[in-house]
């Protein structure tokens, strides 16, 4: 009789597989897809902790503010083995490998610019087609940030930029113009709650998410 025990290593959206990824909202209001393939867009990613894990989720909108697409994974919940096994890499796996890029992947209508709220989630950058950047409202005492990016018409609060280590001027000026369209009418920083408000939304209509 063996009295070896094999554990899983193996990170797992709970209860389900790994390539199981839900599309909430894939809006279609009078437009083909056409349209929308024209239109530009900006992304949300967010991967925020929860009771025993944490869920990943992005959100794209377009110029107006208005819903294009949002998927969001179930929850990863790690094991007290599993985080022991993994260590320090056990976040970038589960931001990288089980959500960020399979949710990337998946969306029909990828953004100009995905936007994340969490430096740590910044290498990212390398697994996705498009541009990453990290915001934040504006703190005179952070010096970290590479750029302030202030709404033109100074309707929203100032932003701070920061962009992975690799990006070269050419990035930081394609991300900068960008983000000035659209902070002419988006707050840029809001969508972040609506995701979270819908993460709640579905924890509450679904045990599957909590």
């Amino acid at each position: 009789m063996s009295f070896i025990l094999r554990f899983s290593i193996a990170l797992s959206y709970t209860h389900f597989g790994l390539n199981l990824i839900m599309s909430y909202y894939n809006a279609n209001l009078n437009q083909t897809s056409e349209n929308f393939m024209a239109i530009q867009t900006l992304g949300y990613y967010s991967l925020p902790k929860i009771k025993d894990g944490y869920i990943g989720a992005i959100l794209v909108i377009d110029k107006e503010g208005k819903p294009v697409e949002f998927r969001t994974t179930y929850p990863v919940k790690p094991t007290a083995v599993q985080m022991t096994l993994y260590g320090d890499s056990l976040l970038p796996t589960i931001n990288i490998e089980l959500c960020g890029q399979p949710l990337y992947q998946a969306l029909s209508h990828k953004p100009d610019i995905l936007l994340i709220e969490n430096t740590t989630l910044l290498p990212l950058a390398k697994k996705i087609s498009g541009r990453l950047a990290h915001i934040t409202p504006f703190d005179r005492n952070v010096t970290s940030a590479q750029h302030k990016l202030t709404s033109p018409n100074n309707q929203f609060n100032p932003l701070m930029v920061t962009y992975p280590d690799y990006y070269n001027s050419n990035d930081h000026t394609f991300i900068v113009n960008q983000l000035a369209d659209f902070f002419k009418t988006v707050n840029l920083v809001e969508p972040f709650q609506r995701i979270m408000v819908a993460l709640n939304a579905l924890a509450n209509e679904n045990s599957n998410f909590r």
